[in-house]
Parts: C-alpha cells; sequence; structure tokens
C-alpha cells in the first residue's frame, strides 16, 4: 500500500512532532526529583544498589539478574548511575528516573514513525501527540521502580514492527531483526505468554500474498517457526524459567519475571467489566477512555478484514482482555500497553476520517483536541494533582510517578546515617516499606511491606528477640508505638515541612533535647553527603 509522501504535509508533520515531543518531555521530567515514596518508586534503586558490583570478588552481583521485573531495567540503571557517578554528578531520584522518562519520550518517536508506516504521514502526526499525553504512559515513564512498563511498551511496540517486516518481506537479515526484538522484549516482558501469541497473531494481518484465514495462519507458522527467530528467544524463555526454578529452591533471592505470572492474581477467571473499567477511567480519563474505546470500535471492520493498519488494535485488545477475564491487585500499570495500542489505532482511525470528505472530516476536526485536551488534562491530574472543574468527567487521583507529598524519611535517613552505626537495628513504620529504607537508611530494618492496617509493624515487635534501637515513626502514629514498645523510647528527631513535624525518629533516652530538621534542608545534605557513587553503593559492614 502506498501512503501520500511526507513532502506533502512535512511542516505540519514536524511542528506537531516538535510540540508533541516537548510536551511530553516536560510532562515526563519536570518536578521529577522527589524522594522516592514508596517500594516500587525506590525498588530499582534499591536492587541496583544492593546489588552493585563493588568488586569482582563478590559472587551475589549477578543475582542483579533475578529481578521479577525483569534484567533490561537495572542493567540500564547500573550503566547509567555508573556513568553519572564517574562523571562526578551527584545521583539523586532525578538522575534514577531519567533514563526511563527518556525512554518515554523514544516511545513517542517510535509511536509516530510506526503509525506513518502504517497509515501515513497523518497518523504519524497524530500518534506523537496522542502517545504524548498519554496519562499512564507519561506518569509512569516518570519513576524507575515502574520502568517495567514503560519499558515493555516500548519493546512491544519495538518487536511488533520488527515482526511486520518481517512476515511482508521475510529475509534472512529481517529475520534476525524479528528474533533479536524479541530477546530484548523478553528481558522485561512479564506476560510473554500474551506477547508470543500477539506477535503470532500479528502475521495473520501482515503475510502477503494469502488471502485466505488458513493460508495466512499457515504461513505464519511456517515464518514464525523460523529458527533465526524463535531459536534465541526460546532459550532466553528457558533460562528465566530455570531462574524461577532456582528461586523456588531457595537459591536466588529472586524468581525473575515468569515469577509474576504466579503472584498478585487469584487467577479466578470471569467477567469483570467493573475493575476493568474503573481501571481504565483511572489510567485515561473517563472522557478519554470513553473516545479511545469508540475509535476503538471504529477501527474493528479493519481488523475483521485483518488489514495491516488493524495491528495497533490487535494489540491493544491482547492486552486489556486479559484484565477483563481475570482479577489482578492493583493492576491499572499494566493497562500502558493497552492503552498505547489503543492510542495508536485511534491516530490511525482519524487520519482516515481526516482524508475523506467534509463530513467525516469535521469529525475528525472535532475529536482530535477533543482527544488530546482530555489526555493532556488527565495527565495533569494523574501527575500533578491539577483538579478543575472538568475533572469528575476527565478523571481525579495521582498515580505512581506522580507527584506526592514528601514524608521525611530522605531527611531522617540522612540523620540516621550520620550519627548511629551501620549495624544499628531500626524500625519503620507501615508507611515506609523495605525498598525505601534500604535505599534511603541503609541499616538493618524491621520494614513489612503492604501493611494492611496501621497497627500490623508494631505486633511484629512482640515476636523480636532482637528489639530495634531506632523508630521511624510519623507523628499521627506515636501512640501505636508507646503502645506496643516497653521502655518508651524518647523523641530524638522531629523532620519539618514549614515548621509544622511530618515525621519522627525515636530512641535510647538521651540529655540533649529533640532536634528538628527542616526537610528540604536535610534532603539536601543526603544528596551532598551521601550521593556520590562510592556513598550510594556502598555495604553495611558484615
Amino acid at each position: 500500500m502506498k501512503h501520500q509522501s511526507l513532502t506533502a504535509g512535512s511542516i505540519w508533520y514536524a511542528v506537531v512532532l516538535g510540540v508533541a515531543l516537548l510536551a511530553g518531555t516536560l510532562l515526563r521530567l519536570v518536578a521529577n526529583d522527589g524522594p522516592f515514596p514508596s517500594s516500587d518508586h525506590a525498588e530499582l534503586a534499591a536492587i541496583v544498589t544492593f546489588f552493585y558490583p563493588r568488586s569482582l570478588s563478590l559472587g551475589n552481583s549477578w543475582q542483579i539478574l533475578t529481578s521479577v521485573h525483569g534484567t533490561l531495567p537495572p542493567l540500564l540503571s547500573l550503566l547509567s548511575t555508573t556513568a553519572i557517578g564517574l562523571a562526578g554528578i551527584r545521583i539523586t531520584e532525578w538522575w534514577w528516573n531519567l533514563p526511563f522518562a527518556l525512554a518515554g519520550v523514544v516511545s513517542i518517536v517510535v509511536a509516530a514513525r510506526f503509525a506513518e508506516w502504517l497509515a501515513g504521514w497523518r497518523a504519524g502526526m497524530l500518534a506523537a501527540l496522542l502517545v504524548a499525553v498519554l496519562p499512564i504512559h507519561a506518569v509512569l515513564s516518570r519513576a524507575s521502580g515502574l520502568s517495567h512498563i514503560t519499558l515493555m511498551g516500548l519493546c512491544q511496540l519495538v518487536a511488533i514492527w520488527c515482526f511486520m517486516r518481517y512476515y511482508e518481506q521475510p529475509t534472512a537479515a529481517r529475520a534476525r531483526a524479528a528474533g533479536l526484538s524479541l530477546c530484548v522484549a523478553l528481558l522485561v516482558e512479564l506476560f510473554f505468554p500474551v506477547l508470543l501469541a500477539l506477535l503470532f497473531a500479528v502475521g495473520v494481518l501482515s503475510v502477503q500474498g494469502e488471502t485466505g484465514i488458513w493460508k495466512r495462519l499457515a504461513r505464519t507458522r511456517q515464518l514464525f517457526s523460523a529458527p533465526a527467530v524463535l531459536l534465541a528467544p526460546l532459550l532466553i524463555i528457558v533460562a528465566t524459567g530455570l531462574i524461577m526454578i532456582a528461586n523456588t529452591a531457595g537459591l536466588v533471592p529472586q524468581g525473575g519475571t515468569f515469577s509474576r505470572l504466579f503472584a498478585g492474581s487469584d487467577r479466578q477467571a470471569g467477567i469483570y467489566l467493573g475493575a476493568f473499567w474503573s481501571n481504565g477511567v483511572f489510567t485515561m480519563g473517563g472522557t478519554g477512555f470513553v473516545l479511545l474505546l469508540g475509535l476503538g470500535a471504529l477501527g474493528l471492520p479493519s481488523l475483521m478484514r485483518l488489514e495491516r493498519r488493524a495491528v495497533p488494535l490487535l494489540w491493544a485488545i491482547a492486552y486489556l482482555l486479559p484484565f477483563v477475564l481475570f482479577t489482578r491487585g492493583n493492576v491499572y500499570g499494566y493497562f500502558l500497553m493497552g492503552a498505547m495500542g489503543l492510542a495508536l489505532n485511534a491516530a490511525i482511525v482519524l487520519s482516515t476520517l481526516w482524508e475523506q470528505k467534509r463530513p467525516a472530516q469535521l469529525l475528525a476536526g472535532v475529536l482530535i483536541p477533543a482527544l488530546a485536551a482530555v489526555l493532556l488534562l488527565r495527565s495533569f491530574s494523574i501527575i500533578f494533582g491539577i483538579s478543575t472543574s472538568l475533572s469528575p468527567i476527565i478523571g481525579e487521583g495521582i498515580a505512581q510517578g506522580g507527584l506526592y507529598r514528601d514524608q521525611g524519611l530522605k531527611a531522617a535517613a540522612w540523620w540516621l546515617r550520620t550519627t548511629t552505626s551501620e549495624q544499628t537495628l531500626v524500625f519503620a513504620d507501615g508507611k515506609f516499606e523495605p525498598y525505601q529504607i534500604w535505599y534511603y537508611v541503609r541499616r538493618p530494618a524491621i520494614a513489612i511491606t503492604d501493611a494492611v492496617t496501621p497497627e500490623e509493624p508494631y505486633q511484629v515487635l512482640a515476636d523480636r528477640a532482637q528489639q530495634p534501637q531506632f523508630y521511624i515513626v510519623p507523628p499521627e502514629h506515636e501512640s501505636l508505638l508507646y503502645a506496643h514498645v516497653e521502655g518508651r523510647p524518647r523523641l530524638l528527631l522531629t523532620v519539618t515541612e514549614n515548621d509544622q513535624p511530618i515525621l519522627n525518629v525515636y530512641g535510647p533516652a538521651q540529655v540533649a533535647p529533640p532536634t528538628q530538621l527542616e526537610v528540604s534542608a536535610g534532603n539536601q545534605r543526603f544528596d551532598q553527603d551521601l550521593g556520590n557513587l562510592a556513598a550510594m553503593v556502598s555495604a553495611p559492614e558484615e
């Protein structure tokens, strides 16, 4: 199929792509230097610093490859952090997040070129705009701890494109490119059976010279199973399975990406339209989700005719349907892949309307700015918590990667690390989780993940033979501390924000009055004293 030449709309294409890149970059980088507010945010930084290869004689550094969120995020973070540290730059949260924010920006360009390749320059231009302001993509691109999801979306898109090129012209070079793209995707893919099924189905829409569905299936099977395409990916799948088995046997600390197939869901099949709807509204906004689904419905005839332009819609269905049929807690982040498919499909459908006669052009003229506007407004609310009178229909609530209030942990951690020994046992309130404590406090700690009740972390203390020396507790939970700890620990430090206490540290009795530390000052001292590469990757002495 021959599309319009880019020269006919090169100025518009360049302008819109530039605006999309600027908007996408600002959404992903502005105010992205705050302390990690949860273990989900701190996870990657904690894993990299814990397993950092400090010496060739340390055998456990390779265990960084067992991460449940894939090997690609920690490897990229390891390389970028090392380069930044060796350059003498203080390693702050902004630098941890930067590589993956840039991956989100790269996704905008790849989406634009892919849509242009499928349906012409107008589709490419619109794809850049819609992906740039896609709320769930923008917010998750800001968080290094959620980087596996951003990378999943990018790697899947590249793999789909490479496989389409291979199916359409199955040369040896394109077979190798397809196999390599799948190998890279498997280094971060959490749902590899879905990815393999999707890439096979893409072939049914892409193979040339066959008209009947059965002939297309036969040709796709022949091309998909070629050793140059599938051998290396199968070896990675086997290796990842062995990591999961090793984890089950207690030989490695984490079970690799396969372990996520057996966790986080009760795997009870059913029709969960309510959960699907609420997740979709949260990630794309109510109006945005409705418009994207409506444009998806307009793309169904192309899918039924097995047209190549329907591949993005097929991608969306493949990664959204499982969350209709199965339940999974805290699932909304994984809507990113389906949302990208819906955005690309919307760009293609809208470009088709744009190229038709006047009534369709008018409809496109209304839908394009409306969809871009509602997605942008939801991006503002999902990242920055900005509310307007339209919020009830646009969508509300901040997602992981958005701006959260400083909890004071980073400032308190600076005080603890500069006043206590490396073997000091610390207790953390349920507001703080293990990855946060490792990254900031870097002390042996009693901390739990996903506390169900505020009392749960304190109840754990009753079973501990060795009691903590210091307690990190928010002011509102002081009564819980005194109810569960004998000897009434003394207040040693209060972290304040605008002179209001936000976090306390308790410990052994002392004569001096409690210290007060403004959170911004403590954060700056942490970065200055503990942000260099040597301190960042240091480990407590055994």
